[in-house]
């Protein structure tokens, strides 16, 4: 109960920050598109109610969409070698299904 206080109190201080951080955002550092799923990769993250439930379908097909013919998904970022691709590629296959679980989504 303390610590959901303490978040309470944290999310009032913030003052709307957050909102407007998200408002503005439509690329990430590297021009990727911005994906509201990475910070909610659940419906009851308490980054959720930032994003439009439209942004969330988006990015929720999007992400099931990139399911690869093996069954894995790619890291859709620059990986600086082959070794680290493959690495971040297992990590990625482990999230997505998890996040498309988590709003019940069919993959």
């Amino acid at each position: 109960m303390q610590h959901a206080k303490k978040a309470a109190e944290t999310d009032e201080e913030a003052g709307g920050t957050l909102e407007v951080i998200v408002a503005g955002a439509q690329q990430d550092a590297c021009g990727c598109p911005f994906e509201g799923g990475k910070c909610a990769p659940d419906p009851h993250s308490p980054a959720r109610r930032l994003f439009s439930d439209e942004l969330i379908a988006a990015h929720l097909d999007a992400l099931a969409a990139a399911q690869q013919k093996d069954g894995g998904w790619q890291c859709n970022w620059f990986a600086w070698n082959p070794v680290a691709a493959l690495e971040w590629r297992g990590v990625v296959t482990i999230e997505a299904p998890v996040m498309l679980r988590n709003y019940r989504r069919q993959f």
